[in-house]
């Protein structure tokens, strides 16, 4: 019966962890792709300085 009730808890908050995720995931990618593109700016000036 523990077993089963940690499962059961365990499966919850998997549930809840996707539906957050699912609701804040383009967000977070949107953020992500944001920072990816500005580093990718920040490493072509220091190339270009150090060119």
């Amino acid at each position: 019966q523990l077993d089963e009730v940690k499962i059961r808890l365990i499966q919850n908050a998997v549930r809840t962890k996707f539906r957050i995720n699912a609701t804040i995931f383009a967000d977070l990618w949107r953020t992500s792709l944001y920072a990816k593109l500005s580093q990718t700016c920040l490493d072509l000036k220091k190339n270009d300085y150090s060119i």
